[in-house]
């Protein structure tokens, strides 16, 4: 799953900067770069777009068909506890219940990706650092999330494997100790498993807005 989230964040090209993108990366121009770049890559001999649900942004006057959408997207897994699906998004919210953690994903309402009581320790103690920062900087920054998911037989969605990346306001990736890295300079992030111990400039997406 690290090596994943750093290769579609690579191969989107949102690892480039230019100036003149400032305050024009939403994350509606990184989710359709995301989106492109997944669109030519398989996972295990399947389309990753088939597999990847990416939160779109919300909007009131396009609530109902938002929601059509979000159920579209998520249907596979809905359909049965054994599929599985990746999901892709900015951390809103790390809820610690019962030292059961619950993430809350941007642009996907209240429902939360959840792991259970041991994952939750071990995704706590290895992403410390990333955590810290975020909280204490979330208006400099985001907190990006990647992991494999299920549905519980209850409905709720069990996270598998996780990871997460500190990435500035303009979306460039970072390491918790340190500044923004440029294309291929950075190491993967690192990831964290049900039942494993876990180890400790410009991009075709803004082209667009070029003058």
């Amino acid at each position: 799953m690290r090596g994943l989230l750093h290769y579609l964040w690579d191969r989107a090209e949102l690892t480039h900067w230019h100036p003149k993108m400032q305050d024009k990366r939403t994350w509606g121009v990184v989710r359709r770069a995301l989106l492109e770049a997944a669109a030519v890559c398989k996972v295990k001999q399947q389309g990753m777009s088939d597999v990847l649900f990416i939160p779109e942004v919300y909007r009131s006057d396009d609530a109902r068909e938002w929601s059509a959408r979000k159920r579209a997207a998520l249907a596979r897994v809905k359909a049965s506890p054994d599929n599985m699906m990746i999901v892709s998004g900015e951390v809103r919210e790390i809820r610690e219940v019962d030292h059961e953690v619950k993430v809350i994903i941007r642009y996907n309402g209240e429902e939360s990706f959840d792991m259970d009581a041991d994952m939750s320790r071990r995704f706590l103690k290895r992403f410390a650092d990333e955590i810290s920062l975020w909280r204490r900087k979330q208006n400099d920054g985001h907190l990006v999330m990647a992991a494999s998911f299920c549905r519980r037989k209850t409905g709720l969605l069990d996270l598998v494997e996780v990871t997460v990346m500190p990435v500035t306001d303009t979306w460039l990736p970072f390491e918790a100790s340190g500044g923004a890295t440029a294309k291929g300079s950075g190491r993967a992030p690192a990831q964290v498993r049900q039942g494993d111990a876990g180890e400790p400039g410009e991009g075709r997406a803004d082209r667009e807005y070029r003058s």
